[in-house]
């Protein structure tokens, strides 16, 4: 089960059965095509059915409504994204690290960018109350993943200040690649090693 820890009404079964769970992927893919084809305003269950070719009971069988199929979707965005920073902070290397900081900006935004979709269900996360807490939790979690190397290269830093600098640069990063998505004509390279570069100054600032 997915489950929403705010009860908002929100939570997620995911069916076992091979055929219901392809129906069930079926209407998550179509969500994924409307979002990324026609934008976050343009999807309904109505859409998805049509997209899908399925009908709008088997909708409600899997989903109560559309910010349900939201919350499944930005979750594993969130996990596909989060995996890189955890795989990053796996194995920090303490002599190096912007060129940590840059690789896993760099793999975070190749992941976001084949997630198909992501741009519009980002803009979900943002502006939907119900899903507000996916991304809020999500970039939490990615801070205190982080703050060990924080930690270990300013050690005069208390536990506080250590998890705000965190959390900043999960915001700096996921910043970045938020607009890289919203201006493709950006150089992505550059752009990922200016923030990288900001990250890294901020995490190692004296006070």
């Amino acid at each position: 089960m997915i489950s929403d820890p705010n009860n908002s009404g929100t939570s997620v079964v995911e069916p076992k059965q091979q055929r219901a769970k392809a129906t069930y992927e079926a209407l998550l893919a179509a969500a994924q095509d409307i979002l990324a084809s026609q934008g976050l305003y343009a999807l309904n269950s109505n859409a998805v059915v049509t997209a899908a070719n399925a009908t709008p009971p088997t909708f409600y069988r899997y989903f109560k409504n559309k910010q349900q199929l939201l919350l499944t979707l930005g979750q594993r965005l969130m996990a596909v994204q989060n995996r890189e920073l955890e795989a990053a902070t796996d194995a920090v290397r303490h002599d190096d690290y912007f060129g940590q900081i840059i690789a896993t900006l760099r793999a975070t935004y190749e992941v976001t960018v084949r997630f198909h979709g992501a741009h519009a269900l980002l803009l979900a996360l943002r502006t939907t109350n119900d899903l507000q807490h996916i991304r809020l939790e999500s970039h939490n979690a990615m801070a205190l993943a982080s703050a060990p190397a924080i930690a270990a290269a300013k050690p005069a830093l208390s536990d506080e200040e250590v998890f705000r600098r965190a959390r900043l640069g999960v915001e700096l990063g996921y910043a970045a690649i938020e607009m890289l998505l919203e201006l493709p004509d950006f150089d992505v390279e550059r752009i990922l090693h200016a923030t990288a570069h900001g990250i890294l100054a901020m995490y190692l600032a004296d006070d």
